[in-house]
């Protein structure tokens, strides 16, 4: 059962917002930015939320596994956000920042165990994960407020740099015989 219950957030990414608007009217853009913003925003105070009721009711496992499941099963609600905004944002580079966001995960992943292996080595009492719980939310809290103020899905300027003369267009003495 508590398997079927992780695989959950697992099946609802696949209900895409961006799939309403998939052509999007000047008119709607506006509400296309409103609802991705509110949807982020959701998604990430959320398990933040959860983290801090974590801080508060971890001791007992049945409300462990519950607020766990709750905070994974909201954060899955992020993944059609931060998808769709590469390719909003800058069609033209989506894979490179797919590329940099994924190797910026990666890192946090690296780093985050780090963390909690540097608090709990010599220290293994609940009170030593109630600080990674509360680094947690404030990680997650603070990302959703930043996306929150700067985050965009309009096409950025530099998604079309100026084009590039042709070789066969610039003055090239290659190919032109030598003199005698």
């Amino acid at each position: 059962m508590m398997t079927l219950l992780l695989q959950v957030p697992n099946i609802f990414p696949t209900l895409h917002i961006k799939h309403i608007f998939a052509k999007k009217p000047s008119k709607n853009v506006t509400l296309f930015l409103i609802l991705l913003k509110f949807f982020l925003f959701l998604a990430l105070t959320t398990p933040g939320l959860l983290m801090i009721a974590q801080v508060f009711l971890g001791t007992e496992a049945a409300w462990s596994v519950t607020i766990f499941t709750l905070a994974l099963f909201a954060h899955g609600a992020v993944t059609p956000g931060y998808l769709g905004n590469g390719l909003d944002i800058a069609p033209n580079f989506s894979g490179t920042i797919f590329g940099l966001a994924n190797t910026l995960s990666s890192f946090g992943g690296f780093l985050s165990t780090w963390m909690v292996g540097a608090l709990t080595y010599e220290d293994k009492c609940y009170h030593q994960w109630q600080i990674v719980f509360w680094i947690l939310a404030i990680t997650y809290i603070s990302g959703a407020v930043v996306y929150l103020i700067l985050g965009t899905g309009e096409l950025q300027p530099w998604n079309n740099p100026p084009e590039r003369k042709k070789v066969s267009d610039v003055h090239n003495e290659e190919g032109v015989p030598l003199k005698n």
